[in-house]
């Protein structure tokens, strides 16, 4: 298991920021979980990049879903790496050939931007994320995902992430 550093996290950002987002006016595509127990979903711009070979390493497959929610200048994303194309089932941190980076941003832009990461810091437990990929039918996909803790490293602070869903446009 691979579980990156903030360096490599903001790279894998900026790259899924400038993925193809759907902004439609009926938020017809997807990202819901929980935060600390409390529901959120991601309907201003759900990104759908999706199952392609990575950009400088093509043995790699990369799967970035992610969502934005504009109003409050939050976003949520899960990028996944691995060495095979990704289909129906199940996928999570420890697996072999697997490197994991999910962050969930707010104050997008602002002084007091906060970005909670996937990560292993000291005095904690192993940070843990599983996706399950339900349904791909080459224009959409659908799953779940959860995690136990993301971590902010300057505030030393974490959230939940937990009983999370998705329905993405995917290309």
């Amino acid at each position: 298991m691979k579980i990156l550093n903030l360096p490599i996290a903001l790279l894998v950002i900026v790259i899924a920021l400038g993925c193809k987002k759907d902004s439609t006016a009926t938020n017809s595509y997807w990202i819901k979980f929980k935060k600390n127990g409390i529901e959120e979903k991601l309907t201003s711009y759900v990104s759908y990049c999706y199952n392609r070979p990575k950009a400088g390493d093509t043995s790699l497959t990369e799967l970035i879903l992610g969502g934005e929610l504009k109003e409050r200048n939050t976003a949520f994303y899960i990028s996944i790496l691995k060495n095979a194309k990704f289909t129906v089932g199940a996928y999570q941190t420890g697996d072999a050939g697997t490197t994991f980076i999910v962050d969930y941003m707010t104050n997008l832009g602002q002084l007091d931007e906060l970005d909670y990461s996937l990560d292993n810091p000291p005095g904690y437990p192993t940070g843990y994320f599983r996706v399950n990929i339900s349904s791909i039918n080459g224009k959409e996909m659908r799953g779940s995902f959860t995690g136990n803790y993301l971590y902010e490293f300057f505030k030393k602070d974490t959230i939940n992430i937990t009983d999370g869903e998705f329905f993405i446009k995917t290309h």
